[in-house]
C-alpha cells in the first residue's frame, strides 16, 4: 500500500535532486511507464518537463533521441545502460545537453559507471527504492559520481548513495541488533517514504516490520561517511562451503572484463559445496572468451571461494517486465528436481 504521504514525499524529495540545474527539462523515457520509468515522468511533469515517450526500448533511438529533443533527463535501469555503451554507434551523437541520467532497479557494475561518466558527461547519478518505498531511500548525485569515476574515493561508484532526508536507514543482523560501519547486513528503514504493508496479507506485513523497521530484503552496509553499498539480495546470497557470496560483487568482477556484455550469477546445486557459483555471461558483438578465463579472472580479482565454478554463455539474459535481470528464471532449471531452492 502506498500512501498519499509516500508518494508525496518521494516527489517532493525528487524535485529537489533531479532539478538538473536546468530550467528547460525534457526526458526521455524508453522503458515501462508502468514501472520506475512512470515515477520518473511523473516527476519531471511535475517539475514543468516535456515528456518524450518511446514505443520501447532501442539503444540507438535512444542515442539520436537525446541528441534530436535535447533531452536533459532520462532514467534506465543498468542493462539497458550496458546496451547504449555497447552499441557501435556510440559516439556519433551529441549528449552535452544531458543533466541527469538516473540509474535505478539493481546495482551497477563500477567499471560501466565510469565509462557512461566518460561518454555522457557528469550527468550520472543514482537512487536506490522498492515498492515498499518508492525510488529515493538513498540517493548519489551526480557531483560525486563524476568525481569518483575520476579517482577521489573511485569505491563510490559501487555505492548506491547516501539516506534522503525523508528516511532513516540502517543496517540490522538476523537478531534485531543495528550493526556498525562496513559489516554487511540487511538495509531497513524508517519514515514517511516507507509503505503502510501489503494489503490484505497481514502476514507478510509482520514479516517486513520484524523489529520495529520496514525490511528491503538488501543487504548491504555502510561506510564511516554515511555511503551505503548493497552487496546483494539477500535471497540471491550463496552459500557454498559455508561461506556466503554476494552475487553483485562477482557480477561486478566479471562486468570488468571488456569481452563481456551483460552477465548474471547464481547458485546451483553442488554436491561437494552445497552451492556452487555459476556465472551466465553474454559477449559483445564479435568477442570471445573462453570458461577458463573468465573464472581465472575472477580467482585472482576475488579468491577461490567467490570465483565461479561454471560458466554458461548465452546471446539473452531473460529480464523481469521492470528490466531486471530475472535471476528466477536463470535458476529454475537448476533446481526444478529439488524440493527446495537452497542446498
Amino acid at each position: 500500500m502506498v500512501t498519499d504521504l509516500a508518494w508525496g514525499t518521494m516527489t517532493e524529495m525528487a524535485g529537489q535532486y533531479w532539478a538538473g540545474e536546468t530550467t528547460d527539462r525534457v526526458c526521455l523515457t524508453s522503458a515501462p511507464l508502468s514501472h520506475a520509468a512512470g515515477v520518473v515522468a511523473f516527476v519531471m511533469t511535475s517539475l514543468g518537463a516535456t515528456n518524450v515517450v518511446m514505443t520501447g526500448f532501442d539503444a540507438l533511438e535512444v542515442l539520436r533521441n537525446i541528441e534530436r529533443h535535447r533531452v536533459t533527463h532520462m532514467f534506465l535501469p543498468p542493462t539497458a545502460l550496458y546496451a547504449l555503451l555497447a552499441h557501435p554507434q556510440l559516439s556519433d551523437f551529441d549528449y552535452s545537453s544531458l543533466r541527469v541520467f538516473l540509474i535505478v532497479a539493481s546495482p551497477v557494475s563500477p567499471d560501466k559507471f565510469k565509462k557512461a561518466v566518460e561518454v555522457f558527461g557528469p550527468c550520472m547519478c543514482q537512487s536506490y527504492g522498492q515498492t515498499e518505498a518508492p525510488m529515493l531511500l538513498t540517493w548519489l548525485d551526480q557531483k560525486t559520481v563524476a568525481a569518483a569515476a575520476a579517482g577521489d574515493h573511485i569505491e563510490r561508484l559501487r555505492s548506491c548513495g547516501k539516506a534522503t532526508s525523508a528516511v532513516t536507514l540502517a543496517v540490522m543482523d538476523e537478531e534485531g541488533r543495528i550493526l556498525p560501519v562496513n559489516t554487511p547486513g540487511e538495509i531497513v528503514a524508517r519514515g514517511s517514504l516507507v509503505t503502510r504493508g501489503y494489503y490484505r496479507l497481514p502476514e507478510a506485513t509482520a514479516e517486513i516490520r520484524t523489529h520495529g523497521w520496514h525490511h528491503t530484503g538488501d543487504i548491504g552496509y555502510r561506510d564511516e561517511d554515511g555511503f551505503y553499498y548493497i552487496v546483494d539480495r539477500k535471497k540471491d546470497m550463496i552459500i557454498t562451503g559455508g561461506f556466503n557470496v554476494y552475487c553483485a560483487e562477482v557480477e561486478a568482477g566479471v562486468m570488468a572484463l571488456p569481452q563481456v556484455h551483460e552477465c548474471a550469477v547464481i547458485g546451483v546445486p553442488d554436491e561437494k559445496w552445497g552451492e556452487a557459483v555459476k556465472v551466465i555471461v553474454v559477449l559483445r558483438a564479435g568477442e570471445s572468451l573462453s570458461e577458463d578465463a573468465i573464472i581465472g579472472h575472477c580467482k585472482e580479482k576475488l579468491g577461490r571461494v567467490k570465483a565461479p565454478k561454471s560458466v554458461a554463455f548465452t546471446d539473452v539474459i531473460p529480464k523481469t517486465a521492470a528490466g531486471k535481470t530475472d535471476k528466477k528464471a536463470l535458476r529454475k532449471p537448476y533446481w526444478t528436481s529439488r524440493d527446495r531452492s537452497v542446498h
